[in-house]
C-alpha cells in the first residue's frame, strides 16, 4: 500500500510532500551530506634512462619476432586457400552448420510489443461510477468490468479479468447504523491479518490480508447516508495497486 497521513489517515502517494486532505507536511528533515575529501595528488613518474645498447638489442629482438609472425600468417593463408578449394566438392555435414544465435529485441521492438499486448501499468485509465439513488460517485480503473448490478440500485460489483481483483461499491441510509458501530463491526468480522485501520469525523479506513489477498475498504458518511467501497486484489500485486488506491481513495464523493 501507499503511505498514509499520520494526522488524518488518508492514503497519499510516495512522492507527496504534503497531505492533499489536511495539509500535514510529510517530509523528513534532510540530513547534511558529508563533503568528499580532496583526492591525494598523484606523484609524477620519474623517467629512467635506458642504455643505448639495450635499445638496440630490443629492436633486433622485435624484428625477429615480427618476421616469425609473418611466416606463420603466410602459412595459415595458404592452408585456408587450399581448404576453401577442397571444401567446394566435399559434402557439408549437419553438425558443421552453426545455428543462428537469437537476437535480442531492440527498445523499439519492445515498445511495439507492449503496444500490441497488455497496456502499461503507469498509464491506467479511469472511469467514474455514479449512483443516482444515494448520490455518490467513485473513480475506478477501466480494466474492471461490471459483474453484477443489484436490483435495488444501491451499488455495483466489478472485476478485473486480468488478475481477478474485485471491487464492491454500495450506498445505504444511516437510519440505524453509526460510523463507530460500523467501524467496530468491520474489525470484528476480520478473520485474517489486520493491517492499517483508522477513522475520522465522517469516514473510516480498514485494511487486512487473508489467504494471499489484500483488502482495502473505505466508508464515507454524510447527510444521513453512507457510501462504501472495498477493493480486493492478490497480495503479490501490492506495488501495482498501491498507486491505483492513491487515485481512487479521494474520488469517493457523497452529496
Amino acid at each position: 500500500m501507499g503511505k498514509f497521513c499520520p494526522k488524518c489517515g488518508s492514503p497519499v502517494g510516495a512522492q507527496v510532500k504534503f497531505c492533499p486532505h489536511c495539509g500535514e507536511p510529510l517530509t523528513k528533515p534532510v540530513q547534511p551530506i558529508p563533503q568528499p575529501t580532496a583526492p591525494h595528488m598523484l606523484q609524477r613518474p620519474v623517467m629512467q634512462h635506458v642504455p643505448e645498447n639495450k635499445n638496440k638489442q630490443d629492436k633486433k629482438k622485435y624484428m625477429m619476432i615480427a618476421a616469425a609472425v609473418l611466416v606463420v600468417v603466410l602459412i595459415g593463408a595458404g592452408g585456408y586457400l587450399y581448404g576453401s578449394k577442397s571444401s567446394q566438392s566435399a559434402p557439408v555435414k549437419q553438425a558443421d552448420v552453426m545455428k543462428d544465435k537469437p537476437v535480442e529485441e531492440t527498445e523499439a521492438q519492445k515498445s511495439q510489443t507492449n503496444d500490441k499486448g497488455t497496456s502499461k501499468t503507469d498509464e491506467v485509465v479511469y472511469k467514474q461510477y455514479v449512483n443516482s439513488r444515494f448520490n455518490y460517485s467513485l473513480d475506478y480503473p477501466d480494466s474492471f468490468v461490471k459483474t453484477q448490478q443489484p436490483a435495488n440500485n444501491d451499488g455495483v460489483q466489478l472485476r478485473n479479468p486480468n488478475d481477478y481483483a474485485t471491487l464492491d461499491v454500495y450506498g445505504a441510509y444511516r437510519s440505524v447504523s453509526t460510523l463507530d458501530g460500523d467501524y467496530q463491526s468491520v474489525l470484528n468480522r476480520i478473520t485474517g491479518k489486520l493491517g492499517y485501520h483508522t477513522k475520522g469525523g465522517n469516514w473510516y479506513v480498514v485494511t487486512w490480508e487473508k489467504q494471499g489477498k489484500l483488502y482495502y475498504t473505505k466508508a464515507l458518511y454524510k447527510n444521513g447516508k453512507k457510501a462504501v467501497f472495498t477493493l480486493q486484489f492478490p497480495a503479490e500485486l501490492k506495488d501495482e495497486y498501491s498507486p491505483i488506491l492513491d487515485h481512487m481513495e479521494p474520488t469517493l464523493k457523497l452529496n
